[in-house]
């Protein structure tokens, strides 16, 4: 009678106890399922994807990285509630490790921007979720990869930066001792009073010369490569702020050159700020030598370019003139030291001057 009662009363309290645990049995399995993220789909570079946040996984999105090649994630438009709330932006690679910082999602726009490594190539994954607990909303995911192109001296390039963060690459091949010109016009750059910024790696991936900011008005870099830098080098505009995005006009120029003959008058034209022009002839112990210039225009009205001579050892063989509204020269004589090939450069003294002018070349008869 005992054993019976006992049983009766073991059954009744597994029957409560599972009749109570069933609801939550059931929740476990509604939250394990809503832990899976909502799956958003394939992003395209410059396709706009509109998206929501409307559960606690949030919603995600895949694209393929290339090993070495910039991307830019942009959240616009983004619209979060309950008021003060975050949603978060992450990226996993292919292995399921992070490939860049996180970012949150207010009630600006924000991006993540960044270079994957060759363990990083391959299927990327992009989720927005909430950060805070009660947040959801909805935004505008744009995935971008660089602009990027290959340059060739003296065409004009037009380039825009359309997201946050976006980079523009453009490649071309350097020559040792050959001077370059790169030639920023045109810039229009958003908000006002960012800036993009211009930055030159050789083949080595290192620096070749000094970043410059673009904002208002025109800029240049120039410079001249050595044997370490030469090959292919890449120019990047990105933005120097971050939120910075706008359009540019970009000049790669080689300098002028030309070999001189007696008496025969050269035109020359630098167009673009920072771009040289290099004459050469030879120079002979002890005869005389003239270097003329004529009908000099130079802007902006005010600033000078400059004429300097250097001998077949790279060293001065006369004192530097100014070119701005009148003619000038140069004239000296050669000793044994500086005999052979001598090289007249025609440059900008003011950093933002191009101009014409005529010069001609005369050696005093033997």
């Amino acid at each position: 009678m005992r054993k019976n009662i006992a049983r009766l009363f073991t059954a009744l309290l597994l029957g409560a106890l599972t009749s109570w645990l069933a609801p939550a049995l059931a929740a476990g399995a509604d939250t394990v399922s809503a832990a899976v993220p909502v799956a958003g789909g394939t992003l395209t570079s410059g396709q706009a994807v509109a998206g929501d946040v409307a559960a606690p996984a949030g919603i995600e999105y895949t694209f393929t990285a290339l090993s070495g090649r910039h991307v830019t994630l942009a959240i616009t438009n983004p619209k979060v509630s309950p008021k003060g709330e975050d949603l978060q932006m992450e990226v996993l690679n292919s292995r399921g490790f992070f490939d860049a910082n996180r970012v949150l999602i207010g009630t600006g726009n924000t991006e993540i921007d960044f270079t994957p490594d060759p363990g990083s190539a391959g299927t990327t994954t992009v989720v927005i979720s909430p950060f805070n607990a009660p947040a959801r909303g909805s935004f505008t995911l744009t995935y971008a990869t660089d602009v990027t192109g290959a340059l060739t001296s003296g065409v004009a390039t037009q380039g825009t930066l359309k997201y946050q963060g976006q980079n523009a690459d453009y490649t071309f091949t350097a020559v040792a001792g050959r001077h370059v010109t790169l030639a920023i016009t045109n810039p229009k750059v958003s908000p006002v009073g960012e800036d993009l910024q211009m930055e030159v790696f050789n083949s080595s991936g290192d620096f070749d010369a000094n970043r410059v900011l673009i904002g208002t008005g025109s800029t240049e870099i120039d410079f001249t490569p050595d044997a370490g830098s030469a090959g292919i080098t890449t120019v990047v505009i990105s933005p120097f702020d971050g939120s910075a995005t706008g359009s540019f006009t970009l000049t790669y120029a080689t300098d002028v050159t030309g070999a001189l003959t007696s008496g025969v008058a050269t035109i020359g034209t630098l167009k673009y700020q920072g771009q040289n022009a290099d004459y050469t002839f030879t120079a002979v112990a002890g005869r005389h030598v003239t270097l003329a210039i004529t009908n000099p225009k130079v802007s902006p009205v005010g600033e000078d370019l400059q004429m300097e001579v250097l001998n077949s050892s790279g060293y001065f063989d006369a004192n530097r003139v100014f070119i701005g509204t009148g003619a000038t020269g140069i004239d000296f004589t050669p000793d044994a030291g500086s005999a052979g090939t001598t090289t007249v450069i025609i440059s900008p003294f003011d950093s933002g001057t191009t101009g014409s002018f005529t010069l001609t070349y005369t050696v005093a008869a033997p």
